[in-house]
């Protein structure tokens, strides 16, 4: 035999020829052990039904998958950053909002405070973070923030009156005042001072 041939090589006195099994031509029995270890089993030519062991361990395997899958959505939804708040639509220009007061009929609510005001702060990351009163400000009036220390609003600080901040003014599109107060107010004692204003300009 040639080097590199993984054929074996018949021992001493063996003829080289393979033993005969002891039923010629068929298949010895551990090769066909077979139709009691397949999944399914023949009902008839043609027809297979699988086994009940082999069907709940189907189920099983579904019923698993399945969980996977679902565990892999809401973990795919966990990773979905959650939609920022929504904010009031603040206007920085107090002509301007009194001009679009005018054309839309609604009141304007003017935000007077400045950058070191501590209870002006608190209700802008607690009362103006409410989605009652963002919702409320956006939709029935025209809301305006200003710098109650900037010499360029010194005039209507003055013609106001304002003494103190925050200070929260409902005027009416002509710039007249219906409503005012100062200091801190939460959530809902900013809706009641919203509903007020609203109501002075039904009178």
């Amino acid at each position: 035999m040639e080097e590199g041939d993984c054929r074996s090589r018949p021992g001493p006195g063996a003829t080289g020829r393979l033993p005969r099994s002891g039923r010629t031509g068929r298949i010895g029995s551990d090769s066909l052990r077979g139709e009691r270890d397949w999944p399914a089993r023949r009902i008839e030519p043609g027809r297979w039904e699988v086994r009940p062991v082999f069907r709940s361990s189907l189920a099983l395997a579904v019923t698993v998958t399945v969980a996977s899958l679902l565990a892999l959505g809401e973990a795919a939804r966990a990773q979905v950053p959650a939609p920022a708040p929504a904010a009031v639509q603040w206007r920085p220009d107090y002509h301007a909002a009194l001009q679009e007061a005018a054309e839309t009929g609604k009141p304007v609510f003017l935000d007077l405070g400045f950058e070191g005001c501590a209870p002006c702060h608190r209700m802008d990351v607690e009362t103006f973070r409410d989605p009652n009163v963002v919702a409320t400000l956006n939709r029935l009036f025209v809301p305006v923030r200003l710098d109650g220390t900037a010499p360029a609003n010194a005039g209507l600080v003055r013609s106001l009156r304002v003494w103190g901040y925050p200070t929260l003014v409902i005027l009416d599109p002509e710039g007249r005042v219906v409503t005012r107060t100062m200091g801190f107010l939460d959530a809902g004692q900013t809706q009641a001072l919203l509903a007020k204003g609203i109501k002075g300009m039904r009178r």
